[in-house]
């Protein structure tokens, strides 16, 4: 019968490739889950290599030219008619609050230059109150 050699009885540099191999640009974390949740030595090591691979990767991913809004509403392929995001206000402050999220909402004109912001005050009295105005 073969011996069995325990992982931690590896060479360094051989784990070290097991945990590149593994990174996230490779695979999913579901793969390698367990893997990390085996020991402290093993979870130290790997995430140390699974960060720097993290970083490299990204580093190579091209950054898109130009992501301003102004370049998108000039675009005449590009229309916008309204845009509302939900903004959730001193939920971690005071969550026993039952009140729904309040919202601020963001029209942006056919124009693309101004981008009309419509801040409504809440009834909350730790609440900032906020006035119309745009930007």
């Amino acid at each position: 019968m073969a011996q069995q050699i325990g992982f931690l009885s590896l060479p360094l540099e051989l784990r070290f490739m097991v945990y590149e191999h593994i990174s996230p640009v490779n695979a999913p974390v579901s793969a390698y889950q367990g893997l990390l949740l085996s020991c402290m030595t093993v979870y130290s090591e790997a995430s140390a290599e699974i960060v720097r691979n993290a970083r490299a990767f990204l580093k190579t991913l091209k950054k898109p030219e130009d992501e301003s809004l102004d370049s998108r509403a000039e675009n005449p392929n590009v229309h916008f008619q309204g845009l509302t995001a939900p903004i959730p206000l001193l939920e971690r402050f005071h969550s026993e609050s039952s009140s729904p999220c309040h919202h601020h909402q963001a029209t942006l004109l056919q124009s693309g230059t101004r981008i009309p912001l419509v801040h409504q005050a809440l009834d909350d009295p730790l609440a900032p109150s906020f006035a119309q105005h745009s930007v």
